[in-house]
């Protein structure tokens, strides 16, 4: 195996892109871009045709071929997402969170998101369609009165649903004793850059950033702009 790529549907006739990887024997000649190339050529396709509406994908911010490849085929970065660990405590002690019917969940909940909600590293837009998708790969979870939060399946990545600093303490302890339940022993906590004031309180028990710089790290392209695809960008506070 020389190289993959992949194009999914996601909600709101997107097409995503995701999985570029090139064997390591094999790069420095180009594969990568001929990849790119085809599979734009086969989502193009699908816009021309009124079969989708627009090209996405996210990438992370030292990603510089992912970062270059986007940029020269017309893509532009619309949002930015903070992508911060935290080790989990040997302890087991602290309250398991409650978990929540998925069907009381609907996109008023997402009011703190802007054009997209994180689903571990890949994203759908903060739409109708969209969170019905999230909701049904989703586990949702709440500390009545203190805080709400989510994880995708097989991802280790969970994401918020309130957002007040106050509620970083019990998101802390809830999130990790989960994570020690599922026998892992880090897990990423993902939130849109809008959100920065939770990063001192986030910082100040225990989660840290990847590596310097210490900004957003989790970058959504979408395939817009001359030479790229003329798609339908996602309204902000879409409904």
């Amino acid at each position: 195996l020389v190289g993959t790529v992949k194009m999914s549907s996601y909600p709101d006739r997107v097409c995503w892109l995701e999985g570029l990887r090139v064997h390591p024997d094999f790069r420095g000649r180009g594969l990568a871009g001929e990849m790119t190339s085809f599979v734009l050529g086969r989502a193009r396709s699908l816009v021309d045709r009124g079969d989708a509406e627009g090209i996405e994908f996210a990438t992370y911010y030292k990603n510089e071929a992912s970062i270059h490849l986007g940029l020269s085929n017309g893509f532009r970065i619309v949002e930015r997402f903070y992508v911060l660990s935290r080790a989990e405590e040997s302890s087991n002690e602290g309250e398991l969170p409650a978990a929540l019917d998925p069907g009381g969940i609907s996109i008023s909940d997402f009011d703190g998101y802007d054009l997209y909600i994180p689903s571990g590293w890949e994203l759908c837009h903060r739409t109708t369609e969209g969170v019905d998708w999230l909701v049904s790969r989703s586990s949702f979870y709440a500390r009545p009165g203190l805080c709400r939060f989510y994880t995708c399946a097989g991802t280790g990545c969970y994401s918020l649903v309130d957002f007040r600093p106050d509620c970083v303490p019990a998101v802390a302890e809830s999130v990790s004793r989960l994570s020690r339940k599922n026998g892992t022993d880090r897990h990423e906590l993902i939130f849109p850059e809008h959100h920065a004031e939770l990063l001192r309180p986030l910082l100040d028990v225990g989660y840290e950033f990847w590596e310097e710089p210490e900004e957003p790290c989790l970058l959504a392209f979408r395939g817009d702009g001359p030479g790229s695809v003329e798609g339908k960008t996602p309204g902000s506070r879409a409904t």
